[in-house]
């Protein structure tokens, strides 16, 4: 675990702009607001403000967790995921 308050990458919290983070390796954390996010998520081509924190995306897929219990609505699922994503490309 390195505390770096001034990451030399530019990396900043996504939420409050602080520049005060704990780096994790893949994982930051944001020592003054408290989330973490994904290093990957903040060097893409993510727009800043959609991306999510780890808590947020904990919280998201908490949403689903009753509808997926089985493999069987979960591969429903990642058809209607593959037919949208197919609709997309179109």
């Amino acid at each position: 675990m390195i505390l770096n308050p001034k990451m030399p990458s530019g990396i900043r919290c996504p939420n409050c702009n602080s520049e005060e983070l704990i780096d994790y390796g893949d994982i930051i954390e944001c020592s003054h607001c408290g989330y973490e996010f994904f290093k990957e998520f903040l060097n893409s081509e993510i727009d800043e403000e959609n991306i999510l924190s780890s808590q947020e995306l904990e919280g998201f897929t908490k949403a689903f967790q009753d509808e997926f219990k089985t493999k069987k609505e979960r591969k429903k699922f990642n058809k209607l995921i593959e037919k949208d994503r197919q609709d997309l490309r179109d």
